[in-house]
């Protein structure tokens, strides 16, 4: 067992399971597409989200101050609270929203770097198993050469 988990095999044939080699080249190709899926929706789920908050930006931009000059002194108080409260509760909304989007950000960016590293890692796994089953492939086309030639020599 090689310390990579394939089985190595003997006799005729030298070097690991072809099988083994594909079904772990597989997985670990498929790992890395779920993993570049993943960070495209969450990219684009962020941009579908930064629109909607524009767009709604705009849409309070343009709407008119309400005018309730009519009410009483103690009505028009209690309106002011209620709207110092509400451009509070605002500005902290749109604070949190800007951390959520610069965190979605970083977390779509932090995800398409990990799918970036584990895509290098697999392609490096793959070309040193291709590598090490072409050296396995020539050995074994050098030992049947060598063979010929001795059984020739006879």
């Amino acid at each position: 067992m090689s310390p990579d988990g394939f089985t190595t095999v003997r006799g005729r044939e030298r070097g690991y399971r072809p099988e083994q080699v594909d079904r772990a080249l597989r997985d670990l190709t498929a790992s890395r597409d779920q993993a570049l899926d993943r960070a495209a929706a969450l990219t684009a789920r962020t941009e579908e989200l930064a629109a909607e908050a524009a767009r709604l930006r705009e849409a309070v931009s343009r709407l008119a101050p309400q005018d309730y000059a009519s009410l009483g002194p103690r009505a028009q108080e209690i309106l002011g609270a209620a709207e110092a409260e509400a451009a509070d509760l605002r500005d902290r909304a749109e604070s949190a929203a800007r951390d959520l989007g610069e965190k979605a950000e970083a977390a779509a960016a932090a995800l398409r770097e990990a799918a970036r590293e584990h895509a290098g890692r697999v392609r490096g796994e793959a070309e040193q198993w291709a590598g090490q089953a072409e050296a396995a492939a020539r050995q074994i086309a050098d030992d049947a050469l060598a063979a010929a030639r001795r059984k020739a020599a006879r």
